[in-house]
């Protein structure tokens, strides 16, 4: 989910679905198991895996294409500035503690600031919604 509260995203859909019809994966699971992430989507609705014959990866990469010499996928990727990465890991972890705390379930492979700069984790509001998310989502 590209938003900043993934739990009230989740407490919204969750309530309209019933169990087990939600499926939460996250975008880091592209780079290492693309494969294995898109056999889990397809499993989750019901059809069966499938073997991906022609995908290649891309040197230097961890993204994948199915012909190397017209793929956009072949262009270097721009690593964030390591002080980029730290204000943004310092502004999120609150939501990713926040995350965590309401679905420990679902292992969020998100890393937190450390330090006393870290920020506290945003207030839960562990409710009714929350402990039925949690039915739903952690079986």
């Amino acid at each position: 989910l590209l938003v900043e509260d993934a739990v009230e995203t989740l407490l919204a859909w969750g309530s309209a679905l019933r169990e087990g019809r939600l499926l939460v994966l996250f975008t880091e699971q592209f780079g290492s198991d693309p494969f294995g992430m898109m056999n889990q989507v397809l499993r989750h609705v019901g059809l069966p895996s499938y073997n991906w014959p022609d995908a290649v990866r891309v040197p230097n990469s961890t993204r994948w294409t199915y012909c190397l010499a017209t793929s956009k996928s072949v262009a270097p990727k721009r690593k964030l500035s390591a002080a980029w990465e730290a204000a943004l890991r310092l502004a999120y972890t609150p939501v990713i503690r926040r995350f965590k705390e309401a679905l420990p379930c679902l292992h969020a492979p998100w890393r937190e600031a450390a330090g006393e700069h870290a920020g506290e984790a945003a207030d839960n509001k562990d409710t009714g919604a929350h402990e039925e998310l949690r039915r739903k989502m952690c079986p």
